[in-house]
């Protein structure tokens, strides 16, 4: 068996210290690299899947600055809603996420002046998505934080 790798080696040890920084940042990069692809493909999932979907106009509830996540630096946009589709009134939430407060504020505001359709799904009118490209054109680019 090679030196190196027995574990009574005092060598493995000696280096062990240059493997601790990778736990630390790259466990961190590689979760966070993992809950980003997660969201991306729900997102991709749904709007794949909004195709045969119909949309309405709906009545913006709430446009408010729901948190502030300190570490990275983004700010939250809580979108509630609601629509009807056959006299039967359904709800749903969207999070815009942006880089600046005043982006946020201005984006919560500009949604309140501005029509965006929503697309239901017509098998399960429960289930909707606010329209991602009339909601692109109410952030400011330099604040999208997603595609």
């Amino acid at each position: 068996m090679h030196d190196w790798l027995n574990w009574h080696n005092w060598r493995f040890f000696s280096n062990f210290h240059l493997f601790v920084p990778f736990l630390k940042y790259g466990i961190g990069i590689l979760t966070g690299w993992g809950a980003y692809s997660a969201q991306q493909w729900r997102q991709n999932h749904r709007r794949s899947h909004a195709s045969g979907w119909i949309p309405v106009q709906p009545t913006i509830l709430t446009a408010q600055l729901a948190r502030q996540q300190k570490e990275r630096r983004k700010f939250a946009v809580e979108i509630g809603y609601e629509y009807a589709v056959q006299d039967n009134y359904f709800s749903g939430k969207h999070v815009e996420l942006l880089r600046t407060k005043d982006s946020a504020e201005s984006f919560a505001y500009n949604l309140g002046q501005t029509k965006i359709p929503v697309w239901y799904n017509p098998s399960k009118p429960s289930e909707s998505v606010l329209d991602e490209n009339s909601l692109k054109q109410l952030i400011p680019s330099d604040s999208l934080l997603s595609g």
